[in-house]
């Protein structure tokens, strides 16, 4: 469960930004919060920004600390991280900060990057609500948290400053309470996929894998009235001389593939009268495919799910269906939503509270992302017309046009 994620100076974010899911004073739909200890937490959040203002890199920040993470104990020692950020904060760190939930338990752990290197990470936890650090690292001098003196010994041998502690940590211990921050990054996070085609190989994978996933996605469709009857998956191997390809294409792949055997995955849908392949059906049911699924998934395994424009494709009627029905049973197992969106019908009372609404704009005089929540918008009532608000700039967050073409003559 996210409780907060901060960046600062990565990509068009220079001073530090804060996402907080944590539920503000309103008391509205109290029954569809999350609830641990002392705090109310939101099941989503929606963002709304211009084009250019650094929505998208927000999603990009949390990729990087989750790749990161996972994956830097496999760098080799001269390799570094490749960081991008603002020119004005060259020579300044970049850190990424995150609190969270994970096997019941808070952590808090941030990590700071300056010139490809590690420069500062710490892991904190609260058992029993008290704050206990498990690790807290300055270059590559580790300090351990007294309850910790005897953990990590290999893991400081094999440290670099290319190498998070907690990467090496989770690869190389068994300490129960790191492992459970670690997998929280690699089980509990699903970012936005970088193409359709790994959105459908996901959904496709847990449709074959799972049992129960079949019955449930189809009665989804149904519930978005889609009569799909039903629908057979068929994966095929074929060996690199039977593809049906020019010999060109052959010769390229016999000298760069890896893999000496190709898989072919058709999807067939059944309507009963008739039945169609995936790939010829509407964009919207394509779409539907990609992502029902992975979002069935992370309802029931408590996941943050995180889209980049998840309403391209699909009507406005669905994407507030599939996002109602989200917030419905988020709470069941602590899952969480996050949408990147133009689309403005989403932004109703109806759907999202007040403390749900974050807004990106960009800061004229240092080109820096600006983010905020509507509540820190002062005189805003949960009874307005949000959307016709926002559109009227009431909010920010909406392209800010010149005079200049608009107010030309036709000639």
């Amino acid at each position: 469960m996210l409780l907060e994620f901060r960046v600062k100076n990565f990509c068009s974010i220079g001073d530090e930004v804060a996402l907080s899911m944590l539920a503000g004073q309103e008391n509205r739909e109290e029954e569809k919060l999350l609830l641990f200890d002392k705090y109310r937490v939101l099941p989503s959040c929606v963002i709304y920004g211009a084009n250019g203002t650094g929505k998208t890199n927000l999603l990009k920040a949390m990729k990087f600390l989750q790749q990161a993470v996972l994956n830097s104990f496999k760098n080799s020692p001269e390799a570094v991280f490749s960081l991008p950020h603002h020119k004005a904060l060259g020579n300044e760190s970049s850190g990424f900060y995150v609190q969270f939930v994970a096997a019941g338990v808070r952590y808090a752990y941030g990590v700071e990057f300056k010139n490809g290197e590690v420069e500062h990470e710490y892991l904190y936890f609260f058992p029993k609500k008290r704050e206990t650090k498990i690790f807290e690292r300055n270059g590559n001098e580790v300090i351990r948290g007294s309850k910790f003196k005897n953990e990590f010994m290999l893991v400081e041998e094999a440290l670099k400053p290319n190498r998070l502690f907690l990467s090496c940590a989770a690869n190389l211990s068994q300490n129960e309470s790191l492992n459970n921050a670690y997998l929280y990054f690699g089980k509990k996070w699903i970012l936005d996929y970088s193409s359709d085609e790994m959105w459908l190989e996901q959904s496709l994978k847990l449709l074959m894998s799972r049992k129960d996933m079949k019955e449930k996605f189809s009665r989804f469709l149904r519930s978005l009235d889609i009569p799909i009857q039903n629908f057979k998956i068929d994966e095929n191997s074929y060996a690199l001389e039977e593809l049906e390809i020019p010999d060109f294409m052959r010769d390229f792949l016999k000298q760069t593939a890896q893999q000496t055997e190709f898989v072919n995955v058709k999807v067939m849908l059944d309507y009963g009268k008739f039945s169609v392949e995936l790939n010829e059906e509407s964009s919207g049911v394509q779409k539907l495919f990609r992502v029902l699924c992975p979002i069935i998934d992370a309802l029931e395994n408590g996941c943050l799910i995180f889209f980049d424009e998840f309403e391209n494709g699909l009507h406005e009627f669905l994407v507030s269906t599939i996002i109602r029905y989200f917030n419905d049973y988020a709470h069941i197992h602590n899952a969480q939503l996050i949408l990147i969106t133009h689309d403005t019908s989403l932004l109703s009372s109806k759907l999202f509270r007040r403390d749900q609404i974050w807004f990106t704009e960009m800061e004229p005089q240092n080109r820096f992302t600006d983010l905020y929540s509507m509540v820190e918008l002062k005189g805003i009532r949960q009874n307005e017309n949000f959307r016709n608000n926002y559109i009227e700039g009431k909010y920010g967050g909406i392209p800010m046009l010149g005079s200049g073409i608009l107010n030309q003559e036709m000639k």
